[in-house]
């Protein structure tokens, strides 16, 4: 693992001011935070921020550009090739809670989902019965990407079910 090391406290002051108490420096989200499947040994960032939204994302890419302070993009860390891992430290933006469907379009066969929609493209379906999988799997399909039978996010064991990434 590398060493933590400081953070201008200016950096945690305005995210903590953004996005309050989904900001963290505990050593257990950072270890979370600075590993990944490949291996690489432990590469921990600074600090971890969970954003909700597109602007908030934006507020902290901002804060940090302004600040010279490295930036991470962080899914579910499964990452093979140590993308993830914050080499120089840094502040890794967790986008779990990015997770919403924001708009099927049925005549274009294609989804708008936020970075984690994928979890919820199943959901499409009960908000917008008439899209139906067959419309969501066409759209994963389409764009060559994989689908399982049966896994989980409440997919119907009859459909195949889109699992992106």
């Amino acid at each position: 693992m590398n060493k933590a090391r400081e953070l201008d406290q200016s950096v945690l002051v305005e995210l903590k001011a953004l996005l309050g108490d989904r900001v963290s420096t505990s050593a257990a989200v950072r270890e979370h935070h600075g590993k990944d499947e490949s291996y690489f040994p432990y590469a921990l960032p600074d600090a971890v921020v969970y954003v909700k939204t597109t602007e908030e994302v934006r507020d902290v890419v901002n804060i940090c550009r302004r600040h010279q302070v490295p930036m991470i993009a962080f899914g579910v860390g499964t990452s093979l090739e140590g993308h993830i891992l914050a080499v120089n430290g840094g502040v890794s933006i967790d986008l779990s809670q990015m997770n919403q469907v924001l708009a099927v379009h049925e005549a274009d066969l294609d989804a708008v989902v936020e970075a984690r929609g994928k979890q919820v493209l199943t959901r499409a379906v009960v908000k917008q019965p008439s899209v139906g999988l067959q419309l969501i799997n066409q759209i994963v399909v389409d764009r060559v990407l994989r689908c399982a039978r049966g896994s989980g996010d409440g997919a119907h064991r009859q459909h195949a079910v889109p699992v992106v990434g």
